[in-house]
């Protein structure tokens, strides 16, 4: 029977359009096409730092995964203005040993179109493993458990703006990596999800632009917990508002413009609380900003003159 066949693979590595013929651990060739919209398809976890291309689908998810049989992310564009489109790239990196104060397992995506503002939904998956290891060391758990409500309240996101080492192909994806924003997001908990089938936990939320992507804890070892970071045109001016959940050796906020993502310039300066438990507001007016867009975010010093 013509398009039909035995679902196994030969040893050629592409079918007749150029895709690869193992997707996300499915066939796709003749009668078996797959399909870069389900993760559920048998692709296993990244075992190591990887990194993959693919145009977002502008209806539905897509599903990032190495070489279509190691799987590193799903993403959907959201938003009525500016949902995730075009050309994406998603990475990920596994450290060999346990971080200081996130899970091992780290991602970045990063859109070519609209990076700072682009709208989506993320999923990203880790092992009950990884969860165990970061435990080990955490004052505040992450999930033991499918049934650990506990851990699941404590998970929180932290988000950190541009890409790595600006988007070098041997960058390391750590935090200190980052110069864009740090916020933290504190995904809903029926939204962290075991996933028995293909034991891994699958961690949903909602983003406005997009970035290195970190799992920590409540309280986790951050000297600034960034709630949010916002600029709105107001005339002539633009006003940037943003709010910490909490402070430890905090000393100035810098504030950096640029009209391209690229390159940036220090536009002022707000002194920081230095040591806070409570949610602090600042704002800064910027009085001349550029012709066209304007992109902005924090250098936050610390006493020590460290900065992040």
């Amino acid at each position: 029977m013509i398009n039909a066949g035995l679902s196994a693979s030969n040893s050629y590595a592409t079918d007749a359009a150029g895709n690869f013929r193992i997707q996300l651990g499915s066939i796709d060739i003749g009668a078996y096409e797959a399909s870069n919209t389900n993760p559920d398809q048998g692709a296993t976890l990244a075992t190591s730092a990887q990194s993959v291309q693919a145009d977002q689908n502008s209806v539905g998810s897509t599903v990032y995964a190495s070489g279509c049989e190691s799987l590193i992310a799903t993403v959907a564009g959201v938003g009525s203005e500016q949902p995730v489109r075009g050309n994406v790239t998603a990475r990920v990196w596994v450290e060999a040993s346990q971080p200081d104060g996130f899970v091992k397992r780290h991602y970045e995506i990063f859109p070519a179109e609209n990076a700072g503002s682009a709208e989506g939904r993320v999923t990203l998956y880790f092992s009950q493993e990884e969860f165990n290891a970061f435990n080990a060391t955490a004052s505040k758990p992450l999930p033991a458990n499918a049934t650990d409500a506990a851990g699941k309240a404590n998970l929180r996101i932290e988000k950190r703006g541009g890409q790595s080492q600006e988007g070098a192909p041997d960058a390391t994806g750590l935090p200190n990596t980052y110069t864009g924003g740090i916020s933290t997001i504190d995904p809903q908990d029926s939204d962290i999800i075991w996933n028995a089938d293909h034991a891994r936990w699958e961690i949903s939320f909602d983003v406005k632009g997009f970035s290195g992507f970190f799992v920590k804890t409540q309280g986790g070892a951050l000297p600034v917990e960034l709630v949010s970071f916002q600029a709105v045109k107001e005339g002539a001016v633009v006003q940037l508002h943003w709010e910490t959940a909490s402070e430890v050796n905090s000393e100035t906020f810098v504030i950096m413009r640029s009209a391209d993502g690229k390159k940036w310039s220090e536009i002022g300066s707000v002194a920081a609380a230095q040591t806070s438990n409570s949610h602090l507001q600042y704002k800064f007016t910027d009085a001349a900003p550029l012709a066209g867009e304007n992109l902005y975010k924090l250098k936050m010093i610390d006493a020590d003159g460290t900065f992040a």
